[in-house]
């Protein structure tokens, strides 16, 4: 078959275990029938679970050519984001109906897989997690999460890659774009364990971390948690907004085995960040021989807070800083800032290179007439 047709319903839950490994050329596609699915709000044990497999899609968008989705059911596909909630062929929505549950779980060393055109909602813990736990074979290969809505959720929007002690296993050729990801209750991204050639672009991260005064632990509320191990990867073109302590907290892993070239980097440019309540980027000090890029990125909306749940907090001397001893190159370049803080407030280490990081006055608008 090339088709799995979900029929249209109220569904506690949905488990599609074992599912097919296919050539590239031949993917199984999953897809609602007759209407929208619909999954969750009853308090199930899980709510939308996808184990094993490779080259599957999951789509919920309408298309009379390739047979998918339901016409009336098309979510934002011609345009309109105001008032698309609900209106996905697959909405998953636990109305938080119990702890401790994600959207959609996607494991059992599944890989080459796509996630297209989805709604995720209310879940108490994240909206999806994508990761195979405590198995380093089982790499996570060509996985594209494209054109999802996912709001209002307990703690992260997605969480991809275990953040467990190794062995895990790694990402590569991961994409993430043209999603929105909005009011999630700590990191709207968290992406780790990642390989070669993962690409993050054009979303839509905020506001994040908006149960920050009630996080489950102090420095799990930010926004964007970045994880690198070996390769080249790039975070680009992104709006994110709203964050607790950092807007990007930037972990270069290291993981005996892992093959590092020459020319393994990781590049932030053209974001636009904003509205913070301590500081904007910290790159921890583990080395692992990747350079680490920013180029032409905004950050604004610096007003510190945070001192109102953790009262030895201190306002941030800067907006961006470098764990203490790491040897990993750092070159920023190009970035501008509204805030009441320096880009960078202390003499860099030798690893680090600024170029023409810019201040500006706060923005504000002015009455048109």
């Amino acid at each position: 078959i090339d088709r799995l047709y979900i029929p249209a319903g109220n569904y506690k839950s949905i488990l599609l275990g074992n599912l097919p490994k296919r050539p590239a050329n031949k993917p199984l596609v999953i897809t609602n029938l007759g209407g929208q699915v619909k999954i969750g709000g009853q308090q199930g044990n899980y709510l939308f679970s996808l184990q094993g497999g490779a080259n599957w899609i999951l789509t919920g968008r309408y298309d009379p050519d390739s047979k998918t989705g339901d016409e009336k059911f098309k979510g934002h596909a011609e345009g309109g984001f105001a008032h698309s909630q609900g209106t996905y062929g697959f909405f998953v929505d636990d109305a938080f109906s119990k702890t401790g549950l994600t959207g959609l779980s996607i494991g059992g060393k599944a890989t080459d897989f796509e996630i297209d055109c989805i709604e995720i909602a209310r879940a108490e813990f994240a909206g999806i997690v994508a990761k195979t736990d405590n198995d380093g074979t089982a790499t996570m290969k060509n996985v594209k999460l494209h054109d999802a809505y996912i709001h209002d959720t307990g703690s992260e929007g997605i969480y991809f890659g275990s953040t467990q002690p190794q062995p895990q296993h790694a990402f590569e050729n991961l994409h993430v774009y043209d999603n929105r990801m909005l009011r999630t209750g700590t990191e709207a991204l968290q992406t780790g364990q990642l390989g070669a050639g993962c690409e993050i672009d054009h979303n839509v991260l905020g506001p994040g971390a908006v149960r920050w005064r009630s996080a489950f632990a102090q420095y799990q509320d930010g926004n964007v948690q970045f994880g690198q191990r070996y390769g080249s990867s790039s975070f680009h073109h992104n709006v994110v907004i709203g964050t607790g302590d950092l807007f990007v907290e930037l972990f270069p892993t290291h993981v005996e085995g892992d093959t590092h070239g020459a020319g393994d980097t990781v590049t932030f440019s053209d974001n636009y960040f904003s509205d913070s309540s301590s500081s904007g980027v910290f790159t921890h000090a583990d080395e692992n021989s990747v350079t680490v890029k920013f180029e032409r990125n905004t950050f604004r909306g610096f007003d510190f807070n945070y001192s109102e749940v953790y009262p030895d907090a201190k306002p941030p001397v800067g907006i961006f800083a470098i764990g203490a001893g790491t040897k990993n190159p750092h070159a920023l370049t190009d970035n501008v800032t509204d805030g009441a803080y320096p880009f960078f407030a202390y003499t860099p280490p030798a690893v680090a290179t600024l170029t023409n990081n810019t201040s500006i006055e706060s923005m504000y608008f002015v009455d048109g007439t």
